[in-house]
């Protein structure tokens, strides 16, 4: 090729493709860079740009198909929320998608889909999470030394992480919930350095590239992935929430028991000395509550905050009196500010409830119809018992 024709053929060139075609003279004759060169000076265009970028202006290298990553940056912290959000779904999809978007430079270097599909089958899974997750390590580090970075060295907290992940309960107790957040972060962060250098960086080489390996490119893996994991997740959700909900209204039902226990307990230890009368019993001269109470139609004192006053010693905290599923009511800091509100259980008020009538009703729960008989017997009336 002679000179004139060189110059015919850069002539029709933009700016950014002559630069890129002096960024890589293995692919082009020498005649054609001359050509290059003397077209660029023409415009007016530094040529120092292709071998040393300055501070002012940077050229992002323009490779050929196949020969660089497609890497993209992520924010770290929310791939970790995303990881405790999804349960570990999100992180292992993202982790893998990045396979699809690196060069294949091994026979073996999996595609995004099947190392996202592997990682789903049954006991071959154990191994291939630490094939897949470990070649990762290997791939980036490679990009790395390419852009003329430190290696991230993360093959072996990639190994320690994968360990616990497939170690039933450490996985949830440190797999999941420690190591793999701290693998995935690492990881990121690498590939956000990659990524930010590759960007204003010419690669110091290429590496010998294989064919993209056939089938299902990754984000269809993770869609079919996502299709089969949402609808199960919601079935187990619908299944374990109301059993949960269930043990959770037993154990408060349980908590309100010992509660209307404790406050039987109070006030037989203080009718001790009160001859088996109980606050409301007794005059405010002697130290009862008798002229403060206030009985409602049903017997039930609408000032009972005074009662558990007098018996503060007894009581020792006023915790106990609200209940554990009253979420309209909340506990006192002390007996001094007890008020109304800060008290769930209601105390039954008369002549005949003391000591001498063990069987009389002496407080209820409205909550779950806990019954506190004046024996300091509790129990609970079920919906249709009389």
């Amino acid at each position: 090729m002679n000179a004139h024709d060189a110059e015919r053929i850069v002539i029709e060139k933009s700016n950014d493709e002559l630069l890129a075609m002096l960024a890589h003279p293995e692919a082009c004759q020498p005649d054609i860079l001359d050509a290059a060169r003397a077209q660029l000076r023409k415009r007016g265009v530094e040529l120092s740009v292709v071998n040393q970028q300055t501070d002012q202006e940077a050229v992002p290298p323009i490779l050929t198909p196949g020969s660089g990553h497609s890497l993209t940056s992520f924010p770290v912290a929310a791939l970790i929320l995303l990881h405790y959000a999804t349960c570990g779904v999100f992180s292992l999809i993202w982790l893998n998608l990045m396979h699809g978007k690196l060069p294949r430079v091994r026979s073996d270097d999996p595609s995004a889909g099947k190392a996202i599909g592997f990682c789903f089958i049954p006991f071959f899974n154990l191994y291939w999470i630490f094939f897949t997750v470990r070649r990762l390590c290997l791939r980036i580090d490679e990009q790395r030394d390419l852009y003329g970075l430190p290696a991230s060295n993360l093959t072996g907290i990639a190994t320690t992480a994968c360990i616990f992940q497939v170690i039933p309960y450490l996985n949830a107790l440190i797999g999941y919930t420690i190591m793999w957040p701290i693998f995935i972060g690492l990881m990121q962060s690498s590939v956000n350095g990659l990524v930010k250098t590759s960007a204003t960086t010419v690669p110091r080489a290429r590496l010998p590239t294989l064919p993209t390996a056939p089938g299902m490119p990754g984000w269809a893996i993770a869609l079919v992935v996502c299709a089969c994991v949402v609808p199960v997740t919601a079935i187990l959700a619908a299944m374990l929430l109301p059993a949960l909900a269930r043990a959770k209204s037993r154990a408060q039902e349980i908590n309100c028991m010992n509660n209307m226990k404790q406050i039987g307990l109070a006030f037989r230890i203080w009718a001790l000395d009160k001859n088996g009368n109980f606050p409301f019993n007794l005059s405010t001269n002697k130290g009862g509550t008798l002229e403060l109470s206030m009985p409602g139609l049903d017997g039930f004192d609408r000032n009972a905050a005074l009662d558990f006053q007098v018996m503060s010693n007894e009581l020792s905290n006023p915790r106990i009196l609200v209940c554990p599923a009253d979420s309209n009511k909340q506990p006192a800091l002390n007996f001094i500010s007890l008020q109304p509100q800060n008290v769930t259980y209601q105390v039954r008020v008369g002549a005949d409830i003391n000591e001498s009538s063990p069987q009389e009703i002496l407080a209820i729960c409205p909550i779950h119809n806990t019954v506190l008989q004046c024996d300091g017997s509790v129990q609970i009336r079920r919906k249709g018992r009389q």
